[in-house]
């Protein structure tokens, strides 16, 4: 198996890493973070920023950009086949988004569901 997703990285929102392990055997890694339920089948938001070391193929030279499977191009940021699990069966929705690189202040959102 590739391991298209060896060299990701992830982080909260104040740039603290998260300690995920990496399965070489699957390419998938797995951990825990801990959101705090605040009210009755309500939770803390959290963040989870996830980069992934690449190489520049012009430089030669390591860079970080928006993970992409080694099948995608990098121009499109077509969406991956990537698969959340949520332990617990409460709450029984998680959603996901994606931050929009062509985001423009005080015109949209820059998070994309």
């Amino acid at each position: 198996m590739a391991k298209t997703w060896q060299h990701l990285y992830f982080f909260d929102k104040q740039g603290k890493n998260y300690n995920m392990d990496y399965d070489s055997t699957a390419d998938k890694w797995t951990g825990n973070i801990f959101l705090p339920q605040v009210s009755i089948d309500l939770f803390e938001v959290g963040q989870l920023f996830i980069l992934q070391k690449l190489v520049n193929k012009n430089s030669n030279t390591f860079m970080f950009g928006w993970p992409h499977s080694l099948s995608q191009s990098a121009s499109t940021g077509s969406d991956c086949d990537w698969t959340v699990g949520w332990e617990t069966t409460q709450p029984n929705e998680i959603f996901l988004f994606q931050f929009n690189q062509d985001f423009n202040t005080g015109t949209q959102s820059a998070l994309v569901q």
